[in-house]
């Protein structure tokens, strides 16, 4: 090969031996062939790959303990972690629990109520006994409350549980608001005695189930009641019987006299008073004939109608 610098010629390799430029390529020039590979036994290179697969799992096989080693550690820390939390959350809810009982011991209940409902539905240890004895103690007050501003119908409803659980006085003041109740519904007030006696005996009824020794809440109304309701009563049951004794006395002057009748009887029938009165006693009694007009004449012996002449 000849130098293209300094035309030395039958040159070889990649330089110039006299001046040292980079001679050009022959591309004619054949390189070699490799044949290594071709060459090489097919038994030759199942054992390289024999040999790599077991590399390859000797790696994992060394690499496994260190696997299972990290899944333990981050069990270990997932569990911890966990119990932290549970310890957190234990301390907080006692320390809600705590504060709660404070606050019930000072009686401020609504506050109180709030923080056991939370820790009932939390299933926090007695919490659900303490809000249901401040629950009671709420609806007591309300329907106290609610007995003063005489909203009757409110009361009956807000001690209805109470009654049934025997809480407190609450059993007298829901026969008290029921019978305010019943008195309120429906009363006539009219001229209908009999009307008025029967819607007022219930009420009458609801108060008797009240001991007359009770001198808890609202004693003195509750008396003042009970004894408003027996005198209406006591009234109505007057008037009934005069009235019963007018009617009897109209329909006894409307009917006509008969043999054994009094006097008086024949007074308040429909005969009525005499004109006149021819009266003889004798040693056998009294006689005496009633005269009436259009000749009608009625005879008595001692007082007792024995003839009718008309």
């Amino acid at each position: 090969m000849k130098c293209p610098s300094c035309n030395t010629d039958d040159l070889t390799g990649l330089y110039c031996s006299n001046c040292g430029a980079k001679l050009p390529v022959n591309q004619e020039q054949e390189i070699p062939e490799n044949d290594s590979l071709n060459n090489k036994p097919i038994e030759q290179e199942l054992e390289n790959l024999t040999e790599q697969f077991a590399g390859i799992n000797s790696d994992n096989k060394k690499k496994q303990p260190k696997l299972n080693k990290l899944i333990f550690i981050s069990v270990g820390i997932i569990v911890l972690l966990t119990i932290i939390i549970s310890i957190q959350n234990h301390n907080k809810n006692e320390a809600e629990y705590q504060k709660g009982i404070e606050l019930k011991s000072n009686e401020n209940w609504e506050e109180s109520a709030k923080i056991f409902l939370d820790l009932k539905n939390k299933g926090y240890r007695d919490s659900n006994i303490h809000y249901a004895e401040i629950k009671q103690i709420l609806s007591y007050q309300k329907s106290i409350q609610l007995i003063k501003d005489k909203k009757w119908k409110e009361a009956a409803t807000e001690l209805v549980s109470l009654q049934q659980e025997n809480y407190k006085d609450s059993k007298v003041l829901y026969s008290y608001v029921s019978a305010e109740q019943q008195y309120l519904a429906d009363f006539l007030g009219t001229a209908i005695i009999e009307n008025n006696i029967a819607h007022l005996k219930p009420v009458q009824t609801k108060l008797n189930e009240i001991s007359t020794d009770y001198s808890g809440l609202f004693a003195q109304d509750i008396n003042n009641f009970r004894n408003d309701i027996e005198k209406q009563l006591q009234s109505l049951q007057t008037r009934l019987a005069e009235s019963k004794k007018k009617t009897e006395s109209v329909s006894s002057k409307t009917q006509g006299v008969r043999i054994g009748m009094t006097q008086q009887e024949v007074l308040n029938s429909s005969w009525g008073k005499p004109k006149s009165v021819n009266k003889t006693t004798t040693q056998y009694g009294i006689h005496e004939q009633w005269v009436y007009g259009n000749n009608n004449y009625l005879y008595f012996e001692d007082g007792i109608l024995t003839t009718i002449q008309n």
